[in-house]
């Protein structure tokens, strides 16, 4: 919130609870962001001292959020003084401003438009290389949210300014799993966008299955004779990133090319898959991913991939030594049945406010 007149009012104090993954972040903003250099006041929260910070706790109370916002000396900072913010000296703003971009994001298409409009979008994905944890983090939630929904505008917009390989590069570098599953629904948001699936592959197709999908699927390419299997980790993370892959796994012969062709996936998958028969934990949406992914690479695969026609010779040998007739429908081979269902499609990460 901006201050309109000169005079301060007493510090607000930071509450004794902890905040819900929910709650917005207005307070935080207040106390916090000092602002533009030069335009506005900013109160600063003071530590208690003696005597009177007991009496403070006793009796005398600070004023609230609430009760500041009724205070006509307050305002809050409008969209375009929120993405200035992003690029304050002060790393604090930096975060806060973001992390107020996601909240403000949250279920609203017109401020994800006007972010995009006044340039947020390109001053958020450099945020990205930001070498503070909490900057990136939270610049990399204010992308989870605008590139949710049906507005392609906006993934488009984080595609033209590198934000596919910045996602990626901040994939391989970092160890935080907050932020790895922000980039991987930002990526599985993206990827719901035709023209931007093939740029996930060129770009993060590798990093994507040595950083998540073998790590949380438990194959090891060269396992310990006296370890025991891995099982798979149903992690948001694994989640994520076989939703992105099955998104882009529906878009053509080059990507399921490149798909089967990537070292370690379909081994990985497969073992994933067979933990999750083992345990009879089939009953979930990384499941589901991992389903459709092997369902779509396995479209065509007799035309696509070379010697593979022995395979289809030995199934109708095999059908036919039982004495039984094969009629397969066109098409009918889809995740989920149905007669267009040539390959099978995936979806978005929805939207969170602010944490």
């Amino acid at each position: 919130m901006v201050k309109t007149c000169s005079k301060q009012p007493p510090p607000p104090t930071h509450s004794c609870c902890p905040r819900s993954y929910e709650d917005p972040i207005e307070s935080e903003i207040v106390e916090r962001i000092p602002y533009l250099h030069g335009s506005y006041a900013a109160p600063l929260a003071q530590p208690e001292r003696g005597s009177m910070a007991s009496i403070d706790r006793l009796g005398k109370r600070s004023p609230s959020i609430d009760s500041i916002r009724k205070d006509p000396r307050w305002r809050d900072p409008d969209l375009p003084e929120v993405i200035a913010m992003l690029s304050h000296p002060i790393d604090p703003v930096k975060s806060n401003a973001a992390a107020y971009l996601q909240h403000l994001c949250y279920e609203n298409d017109k401020i994800k438009k006007d972010v995009r409009h006044l340039k947020g979008i390109p001053i958020l994905v450099g945020l990205l290389d930001h070498p503070k944890p909490e900057v990136h983090r939270k610049a990399c939630g204010a992308l989870r949210n605008i590139s949710y929904g049906k507005d392609n505008e906006n993934k488009v917009a984080i595609k033209n300014c590198d934000g596919i390989p910045a996602l990626i590069r901040l994939l391989r570098k970092t160890s935080d799993m907050e932020v790895r599953e922000l980039i991987t629904g930002t990526l599985w948001n993206l990827s719901s966008y035709e023209p931007l699936k093939m740029v996930i592959i060129n770009h993060g197709l590798q990093t994507l299955t040595n950083e998540v999908i073998i790590p949380h699927s438990g194959w090891e390419n060269e396992p310990n004779e006296d370890s025991k299997p891995r099982d798979a980790e149903w992690s948001t993370v694994f989640k994520n990133t076989s939703g992105c892959l099955r998104n882009v796994s529906s878009d053509g012969a080059e990507a399921r090319r490149r798909l089967r062709e990537c070292e370690g996936l379909v081994d990985a998958l497969l073992h994933a898959l067979q933990s999750a028969v083992g345990k009879k934990d089939t009953d979930n949406k990384s499941v589901e991913n991992c389903v459709c992914i092997m369902r779509n690479l396995s479209y065509h695969v007799h035309k696509e991939v070379p010697g593979a026609d022995k395979f289809r010779e030995l199934e109708s040998n095999q059908l036919g030594s039982f004495g039984g007739t094969h009629k397969k429908k066109k098409d009918d081979a889809g995740c989920f049945g149905g007669k267009k269902a040539k390959v099978a499609l995936g979806f978005q990460v929805p939207e969170s406010k602010a944490s």
